[in-house]
């Protein structure tokens, strides 16, 4: 095969590049954050991900920070290479805003934690803001034990906290905030309602569509679908608008210039801070 659409995973990703490597066949993720992949597989020439990296939401981190006067904050993050990512955006995005970390708590479990320890002792710490890296169960659970020990803290979490809360009540998440990418092209999204009868996927349905439509570009771009062909030709893409955003892989091999939005959950629905 002269190229892999995917894994979807950072834990995926990183134990492929190897083979990768190994076989000398280019993996596009539409899924991975390219800064959850292990630093030292990060300078492979076959791994490409058309899904924005996890510091390109320093941005509406500080956003965050500097609108809510947030001095003091502590992280909660699930304990994998994309949970650290997360904490290395939030230790900068706090460092550049002078707010004091006073702790980082990992959970040990992919999902499916139970945070009443680190909850009781975050209350205890008494933060201005808590900042979230975790799956969707792990949203659930927090939200639950944030309302049962009567949590005063501003909440931040990532583009996983609305499809988490919006599947229970909205309520109990009264007041959180999250960051996620921009959606993507509204002609996209029309065409594939109009196709599929539904709304796009909260999980890479534009990205993988990009991902597709790459390969279809750059073997157009080589007059080969061979799998040196596709290797050289990925490596050589520069300004590629895809519905998703921008795609520069001759600069680097993830989206540059996709944006990202601030939200907040009042009187039971989102509302766009930035």
């Amino acid at each position: 095969m002269p190229v892999i659409i995917g894994p979807q995973w950072d834990f995926e990703v990183n134990a492929a590049i190897p083979l990768a490597d190994r076989y000398q066949i280019s993996l596009i993720s539409p899924h991975v954050a390219f800064d959850s992949i292990v630093e030292q597989e990060q300078s492979s020439p076959y791994i490409y991900t058309t899904f924005p990296s996890i510091a390109t939401h320093i941005a509406a981190i500080k956003e965050f920070l500097s609108q809510n006067k947030i001095e003091t904050a502590v992280i909660l993050a699930v304990n994998n290479d994309w949970g650290h990512a997360h904490v290395k955006a939030y230790e900068q995005a706090t460092k550049e805003n002078n707010t004091k970390v006073l702790r980082t708590f990992k959970l040990e479990k992919t999902d499916g934690n139970d945070p009443r320890p680190e909850v009781s002792l975050i209350n205890n710490l008494k933060p201005d803001a808590i900042l979230l890296a975790l799956n969707q169960a792990d949203n659930v659970s927090f939200t639950r034990r944030y309302r049962e020990f009567g949590l005063r803290a501003k909440v931040l979490g990532n583009e996983n906290l609305f499809p988490s809360v919006s599947k229970g009540s909205l309520k109990e998440a009264e007041g959180f905030y999250f960051f996620e990418s921009d959606q993507p092209d509204t002609n996209f999204t029309a065409k594939f309602k109009q196709q599929y009868g539904v709304e796009p996927g909260d999980i890479g349905a534009e990205t993988g569509y990009d991902a597709i439509y790459l390969v279809v570009q750059v073997i157009k771009n080589m007059g080969s679908s061979e799998r040196t062909a596709i290797n050289s030709g990925l490596s050589k893409i520069s300004s590629y608008q895809g519905v998703s955003g921008l795609f520069d892989f001759a600069s680097q091999h993830y989206p540059l210039f996709r944006k990202t939005t601030l939200n907040v959950i009042k009187n039971g629905q989102v509302l766009r801070v930035n």
